[in-house]
């Protein structure tokens, strides 16, 4: 994403690319057809801060966050990914 295209983040909101991570192959259990495990945390790479972010996360950290809380916002055919700064567990 170039800086003119992606949207500005306010009211403590973190812009975020989600890092897709590889599912592995389920061994020796079976699972329902279409069963997918939703891990409670995912990764993603910082990609804007809103100016009134409280805690130290920078353009190109990576942060672990609440898989739940995610938002995407879908606008001039793109998708972009928010994740509110009370939601992050940790920075990598």
């Amino acid at each position: 994403m170039s800086k003119e295209e992606t949207p500005k983040p306010v009211n403590r909101m973190i812009l975020v690319e989600v890092i897709q991570e590889q599912q592995a192959e389920p061994g020796g259990i079976l699972v329902p057809k279409g069963y997918k495990d939703i891990n409670p945390h995912s990764t993603a790479r910082v990609v804007s801060v809103s100016p009134g972010c409280t805690i130290d996360v920078r353009e190109g950290s990576e942060i672990v966050f609440e898989t739940s809380v995610l938002e995407e916002v879908k606008t001039k055919g793109k998708v972009y990914s928010f994740v509110s700064e009370n939601y992050v567990v940790c920075v990598l």
